[in-house]
C-alpha cells in the first residue's frame, strides 16, 4: 500500500504581499517536486486577516499559529541568493517564507514554473463583498488607461529609509505615461499617514494631497476604513486597492515593496518601481560609516540581530524598531569602544 504523498509547508509571517508571492510561488514548488501544499497565514500585525476572510481558493492556507521549532530556515542558503527548493525536497519539508520561492534570477531552471505561480494568482478570487468593492469602484472610476501609483510608506518609514523619498521620482514617471496617454486617470494607494504596526509612529508626508494638486480630478482612490495594519479590516481593504492596482493599464511603484511587486506579478505592463533615501537616512548612513558607529552597531552582542551582510537600513530598522532598548544598547557600546 503506498504510502501518503509528501507535503511542502511554507509558513509566511509577513504583510499580505510577501504572503500572496510565497502561496503563488510555493505551489509552483509543490507540483514541480510532486508534493502536496500547505500554507501557515498566521494572523499578526503584519497580516491581521486570516486567509479566508480575504480570498476563496482550493489551496490549503491554514489560519493559525505554527510552532517556530518546526520551521527549517535555510538562513546561509538565502544569504547566497536563496534555497533551490526545486532540488531540496526529500519528503516532507517545512519552510520560512518572506515572499518569492522560485528564483530563477539565481536559478535558471526556475523560470519554467513561473508561469504556475502566475496562474495561481490569477485564479486567487477576493471574498464576494471584497469582490464586489472592487467591482463598483472600477466600474465608477476606470476607463481604458489607468495609471496605478503605490507609494509605500507606514512601517517603510523605519524599515527601508533607503527607498521611501521616492514621490518626486514617481510623479516623473507618471508624468512620463501622461504625455504617451494624456487621457489616462491615476488610481493611488498609499498607507502615508498610517501607523508604523511595531512602534506605533505616525508619520504624514501628504501623498493624496500633493497628487491631487498636479493631476486635480484624475486621481481617485479607495477609502481604507483604517491604515493601521494591526486591524483585520485594514488587510481586507488592501486586498481591494491591491486587485485595483491589478487592472491598470501602466504602474509606478516603491522598490522592495512586495506590494508593489503583487500588482504587476505575471502582467505584461509598462511598470517601474522607484526609491531614494531620506535625507536623514543619507546622512546618517555617511555618518555612521565615516565615524564607525556603523561597525560599533553591526558587533554590538544582541540576541537577534541582522545577518552579517545585512544593507546598513536593515541595521538602522532593528534599532528603530526598540527605540528605548536599541538607544540603550548604542549608548553602552559607544561606552565601551571608548574604553
Amino acid at each position: 500500500m503506498p504510502g501518503r504523498p509528501s507535503t511542502l509547508t511554507v509558513v509566511c509571517v509577513g504583510g499580505l504581499g510577501n504572503r500572496l508571492l510565497a502561496l503563488a510561488s510555493g505551489v509552483a514548488i509543490a507540483r514541480a517536486t510532486g508534493r502536496s501544499f500547505r500554507m501557515i497565514w498566521p494572523p499578526n500585525d503584519a497580516c491581521a486577516a486570516p486567509f479566508h476572510h480575504l480570498f476563496s481558493s482550493e489551496w490549503d492556507v491554514r489560519s493559525e499559529k505554527s510552532d517556530p521549532r518546526a520551521w527549517l530556515v535555510l538562513a546561509e542558503a538565502w544569504r547566497n541568493g536563496g534555497p533551490d527548493l526545486l532540488r531540496e525536497h526529500l519528503g516532507d519539508q517545512t519552510i520560512l517564507s518572506g515572499g518569492l520561492l522560485l528564483i530563477p534570477g539565481v536559478y535558471p531552471h526556475h523560470a519554467a514554473w513561473q508561469q504556475v505561480a502566475f496562474d495561481v494568482v490569477d485564479h486567487l478570487a477576493p471574498v464576494p463583498q471584497l469582490q464586489s468593492r472592487i467591482d463598483a469602484f472600477a466600474q465608477t472610476h476606470f476607463g481604458a488607461n489607468v495609471i496605478g501609483v503605490h507609494l509605500r510608506r507606514g512601517d517603510f518609514l523605519r524599515r527601508q529609509p533607503d527607498t521611501v523619498a521616492n514621490t518626486d521620482l514617481v510623479i516623473a514617471e507618471v508624468d512620463r505615461h501622461l504625455d504617451a496617454t494624456p487621457d489616462a486617470a491615476i488610481f493611488l494607494c498609499t498607507d502615508d499617514g498610517g501607523p508604523d504596526q511595531v512602534t506605533g509612529r505616525i508619520r504624514r508626508e501628504g501623498v493624496r494631497e500633493r497628487l491631487k494638486a498636479r493631476y486635480g480630478a484624475r486621481v481617485v482612490w479607495t477609502s481604507p476604513r483604517t491604515l493601521d495594519r494591526r486591524d483585520p479590516r485594514a488587510s481586507e481593504d488592501a486586498v481591494v486597492d491591491l486587485w485595483l492596482l491589478r487592472r491598470t493599464s501602466a504602474f509606478v511603484g516603491t522598490a522592495s515593496s512586495t506590494f508593489s511587486a503583487m500588482a504587476t506579478f505575471g502582467r505584461n505592463v509598462d511598470a517601474i518601481l522607484c526609491g531614494a533615501p531620506t535625507r536623514r537616512y543619507t546622512w546618517t548612513s555617511r555618518l555612521a560609516r565615516a565615524t564607525g558607529l556603523e561597525a560599533v552597531l553591526r558587533a554590538v552582542p544582541l540576541r537577534s540581530r541582522p545577518a552579517p551582510d545585512a544593507s546598513f537600513a536593515a541595521v538602522w530598522s532593528y534599532y528603530a524598531s526598540l527605540p528605548r532598548a536599541g538607544a540603550q544598547r548604542i549608548r553602552r557600546a559607544l561606552t565601551a569602544s571608548k574604553n
